[in-house]
């Protein structure tokens, strides 16, 4: 089986900002066009629209990434990427922001947590800029920050925020959300008493082979199970898209749920054993995953990029890195790297690797028959105390003429077409 990551694997990884769902309504977003937002059809300016001015200066503050000028290249995570480039089109560049608002220091991202806030000075205080998984920070929220000032959090506000981050999830939108708070103390906990902005919803549109690589593993006995750190509702509309998935083996599950394996009940491992999706997964949580399968005997491939995941690659059966995003960290621990971080890569690597098997056992057998056979002719001769039947001159040229060409060809055969169509092997069956 095989545990895939979903941006970057399954997804062309080039985020671009959908829309913005703000206190004040939803904004549609199209960072490259003549009037990039708009709110029911209308251009909406975000210098008169504070809380998009503000949701803007977050996105760009709150972000580690780097945009060149023009149609320069984009150096950073492609989320991050988006986000600047939502930014610019509202007139905001990155630099002039960190000019404008001096980065004091920054909270990095965590898994655990699943956020990122950075400290910035302004006049007389600070400025604490926030983002990160839509859940987790509506829930630190104590405040909505509206056009006509601070609004106080409550459960049922709380509630609707959250639907409106599934609603954009279930429509294939990678979500998160902007915060922000103002502070005396650059050292205060930067998640204490922040003030929701809005929701972000970015476009990461699944890769045009992804659906048929999904299908060729199919028809090899090769299960693709999509292990992603994105929202559920999201990792569910990208699986159905590219056949992980479907009408009768749609679950999804969360992290939250594989957290300790070990204190589950026997029947609760197994039927995690079925499940195709899981979501907002640790790298912790990946790797009690792959135990759990191994466990049940399957043999595990995983990929991954950070350096988190490489106790997981380093468990798994065949630990599979990502050449161009991953670290190298992760490109040591594991068995395969990956030069274009393709999942169609992955299902050529497994056609080409039968079929090196087949060629392998083909020769092997080819040799074997050839040279037993000499063999016990010679050996004949002997035990009945005859004449030499073949001589060593002529040993080694019937080694010469039957034994290189054909079994060079042999093993260098390009396969059959139906090799995806045969069942995995054992592993541990020999040549």
């Amino acid at each position: 089986m095989l545990f895939l990551d979903k941006t970057g694997t399954l997804t062309e990884n080039r985020m671009t900002v959908h829309r913005l769902h703000l206190p004040g309504g939803e904004v549609r977003v199209d960072p490259f066009a003549t009037d990039p937002f708009t709110l029911d059809g209308q251009e909406v300016d975000p210098e008169s629209d504070p809380v998009l001015r503000q949701a803007l200066e977050v996105a760009g503050l709150c972000n580690n990434a780097s945009l060149g000028q023009g149609d320069g290249e984009a150096n950073g995570e492609p989320l991050e990427v988006a986000l600047l480039q939502a930014a610019r089109a509202g007139g905001f560049e990155h630099a002039d922001l960190l000019a404008a608002f001096p980065k004091v220091r920054e909270e990095a991202f965590d898994a655990s947590t699943k956020k990122m806030a950075t400290v910035h000075t302004i006049d007389g205080g600070y400025r604490v800029a926030v983002k990160g998984a839509p859940e987790e920070v509506i829930q630190a929220a104590t405040q909505i920050q509206t056009a006509d000032g601070l609004e106080p959090m409550t459960d049922a506000t709380r509630e609707a925020w959250l639907e409106h981050s599934d609603a954009m999830a279930r429509d294939g939108l990678r979500t998160i959300a902007l915060a922000q708070a103002t502070t005396n103390d650059p050292d205060a906990p930067p998640y204490e008493g922040v003030a929701l902005l809005g929701l972000v919803g970015m476009v990461d549109p699944p890769r045009g082979d992804v659906a048929q690589g999904v299908a060729d593993c199919r028809r090899a006995g090769v299960r693709v199970v999509m292990v992603t750190g994105d929202h559920p509702q999201t990792a569910g509309y990208i699986a159905r898209e590219v056949g992980i998935t479907d009408g009768e083996d749609g679950r999804v599950v969360a992290g939250s749920e594989v957290a300790d394996l070990s204190k589950l009940p026997r029947a609760e491992r197994e039927g995690l054993l079925g499940v195709n999706v899981f979501a907002r997964v640790t790298p912790e949580q990946k790797l009690s995953l792959v135990h759990l399968h191994q466990e049940a005997g399957n043999v595990v491939a995983m990929t991954g990029d950070g350096v988190n995941d490489a106790p997981a690659l380093q468990r798994a059966d065949i630990g599979v890195a990502m050449g161009k995003r991953g670290t190298q960290v992760a490109r040591e621990a594991s068995d395969v790297v990956l030069k274009d971080d393709a999942f169609t890569t992955i299902v050529a690597a497994i056609r080409q690797g039968r079929v090196i098997f087949n060629n392998i056992r083909r020769f092997i057998l080819y040799l074997l028959s050839c040279n037993v056979s000499e063999v016990l002719v010679v050996a004949l001769a002997a035990a009945v105390g005859g004449p030499l039947v073949l001589l060593p001159l002529q040993i080694l040229f019937l080694n010469l003429v039957t034994d290189v060409f054909p079994a060079l060809a042999l093993g260098l055969g390009r396969g059959s077409g139906n090799v995806m169509d045969q069942p995995p092997r054992s592993a541990g069956e020999p040549f």
